[in-house]
């Protein structure tokens, strides 16, 4: 990034000045589009041209400095004369039932932000489910990838053992009444500016309404996925996660939670701007300024870390004479149509030029966060359909 003020500095100006002079409002998206809008407003010629220079830290700033905009709290001041920054902490509950060492999707989003919360004026306290009570991948890396001294308050849950033999695993289920005993326990001892809720534990969510009446607290939702959608009752959508049963149960539990969460929220964050529009067509009384569109950034911090954390790569042999192509992520059904692509690209070429391509191996690295005799391979039979060697 350039020296001087970087793209988050102006955004975060932008959204603690909008309150007096309506700079820009929040529901634009943080993208190219809102990045050279404010270059033009601004005119900073130091601001990214590109969306991939607004980095996991800038995004966090962005998303503290507007929760300052709508909660009566007091924003960081920086020391001018000694060159440091000194902060006025705000202290915000983030309600987050996955937490590592658990490795699961949702949580991601909070622990990669975790670093940067002090730096811009809020003090993080976790509200979680201890990982003996969730089903899920462990991996103990992902607890050194979280600040030390961050407070974090572990709750029990309904074993799943029981609740399975009535068809109940979901955890938001399970882990509902502890996370509002707990929450209701540290809400009364604890003075919290804010609670921010970051899950795709949706019916967890439905605790925002009850703390906001009971204890006045703001919260703010931050949707990764709808919670409510028709999306598996389209006409060639995929089956739906654990089953039509289990989805529809999850839906009406959704028409009957979201709305109430929805009429006192105080801020909606999303990773698309398709929720917004959906949102505000749902519900009449929701504002455009109510929303900010957020994608998923980049982990700076755990690369900084990976020296430290002696992790090696185990996947391939870099000295055997094999060109090795690497994709790191999730695998799935909707992927299909791209592997096909993919795949009949190389047997092609494979056809043509079987020197050169012989020697590619392919390797794909990834879970489907589902336990290990739950997991169903994604990739490899069609790598196997079309004639291709994958490394799963």
């Amino acid at each position: 990034m350039p020296k001087g003020r970087n793209s988050a500095q102006v955004l975060a100006e932008g959204h603690l000045k909008r309150r007096d002079a309506n700079v820009y409002s929040q529901h634009e998206t943080l993208d190219c589009t809102t990045v050279n809008s404010l270059k033009k407003r601004r005119g900073d010629s130091k601001i990214g041209q590109n969306f991939s220079e607004i980095t996991l830290k800038h995004r966090v700033e962005v998303a503290l400095s507007l929760f300052c905009s709508f909660v009566d709290v007091k924003l960081p001041m920086n020391c001018e004369a000694s060159g440091k920054a000194i902060l006025l902490h705000n202290r915000v509950l983030i309600v987050s039932p996955h937490f590592p060492p658990i490795n699961a999707p949702d949580h991601q989003r909070v622990r990669m932000s975790l670093p940067y919360f002090e730096e811009f004026g809020w003090e993080p306290h976790i509200l979680s489910v201890r990982p003996d009570c969730v089903e899920g991948v462990h991996d103990p890396l992902l607890e050194q990838t979280v600040p030390s001294h961050i407070s974090v308050i572990r709750t029990g849950a309904l074993p799943v053992k029981h609740t399975k033999r009535v068809g109940l695993g979901s955890l938001s289920l399970r882990c509902f009444g502890h996370l509002l005993r707990a929450g209701n326990s540290y809400l009364a001892k604890e003075k919290f500016d804010l609670v921010y809720f970051s899950t795709t534990a949706f019916i967890v969510m439905a605790l925002g309404p009850m703390w906001h009446r009971r204890f006045g607290v703001s919260y703010v939702l931050d949707f990764q996925d709808p919670w409510l959608s028709d999306y598996h009752k389209r006409p060639g959508s995929s089956e739906p996660p654990g089953g039509r049963f289990k989805y529809g149960f999850s839906q009406i539990m959704a028409q009957i939670l979201e709305p109430d969460a929805m009429r006192q929220v105080s801020h909606v964050i999303s990773v698309s701007p398709e929720y917004p529009k959906t949102l505000l067509q749902r519900y009449s009384w929701l504002r455009q300024d109510q929303f900010t569109v957020l994608p998923f950034g980049a982990p700076e911090k755990d690369f900084e870390q990976l020296p430290s954390l002696n992790v090696q790569q185990r996947i391939f042999d870099r000295n055997d004479g094999k060109r090795h192509w690497v994709y790191v992520g999730r695998g799935g059904g909707d992927m299909a149509l791209a592997l096909r692509a993919l795949f009949l690209a190389i047997q092609s070429n494979r056809n043509r030029e079987p020197e050169r391509w012989n020697s590619l191996r392919l390797h794909f690295v990834g879970t489907s966060y589902a336990p290990g005799n739950l997991a169903v391979k994604t990739v490899e039979p069609i790598a196997q359909e079309l004639g291709v060697v994958v490394n799963m």
